[in-house]
């Protein structure tokens, strides 16, 4: 969308058939999303943070769920044009709803972890340790909450609502970020013994 603009052509059929071809590896998402939901995973945070993230997963289900539907239109398999709008609705607003999750839980999340430091004594190993693990919380927190702003961003731009109605190219945009953070995010770490060998060689 970001180099079609949303406009007919070549570009916006190679869009359309990439999406085609990528969403059949997707059959399985929703059980996925649901994981956390049907083994009952424990959840270190309180309750109304535990109620956060169950209702992440559930939303996060429907939209892969009703986005199955949105395929199987695209594909020829479903014709109803009614109940593919409804469809497309559901699975924008449970991604947006999702996305909105993940961004409150993770920011969650990072508040416990420099509340946890603030309650400790200055100049305590215990503190010393508290900072640690924050920073650690923080680093790790900070890509996924950033891909979720993204996500509930792009998922409001192809509802075109707002400051993203008729703006295709920007939420084109959008969704290049998201994806390419997305790929950033599946990388494995760097080791962490490459890490300390480059930190003594500068020392």
């Amino acid at each position: 969308m970001f180099a079609s603009a949303g406009e007919p052509g070549n570009l916006q059929q190679i869009q359309t058939s990439v999406t085609k071809a990528r969403k059949v590896f997707r059959l399985l998402k929703p059980l996925q999303q649901l994981t956390p939901v049907l083994v009952n995973e424990p959840y270190k945070l309180g309750w109304p943070w535990y109620l956060v993230n169950r209702l992440k997963a559930v939303l996060m289900a429907v939209y892969f769920g009703f986005d199955h539907i949105v395929w199987a239109s695209q594909a020829g398999i479903y014709s109803d044009k009614e109940g593919l709008d409804k469809a497309k609705k559901i699975s924008l607003y449970s991604w947006f709803g999702g996305s909105l999750c993940t961004v409150v839980e993770d920011l969650a999340i990072i508040s416990d972890a420099i509340q946890k430091v603030e309650g400790l004594e200055r100049g305590s190993e215990e503190r010393k340790k508290a900072i640690e693990i924050a920073v650690r919380t923080i680093q790790t927190r900070r890509l996924t909450l950033l891909h979720a702003t993204l996500q509930s961003l792009l998922a409001l731009g192809l509802m075109e609502k707002s400051v993203f109605k008729g703006r295709k190219r920007l939420v084109g945009c959008l969704g290049l970020a998201a994806s390419a953070l997305n790929c950033y995010m599946l990388f494995p770490p760097y080791p962490s013994s490459a890490l300390n060998d480059s930190s003594n060689k500068r020392s």
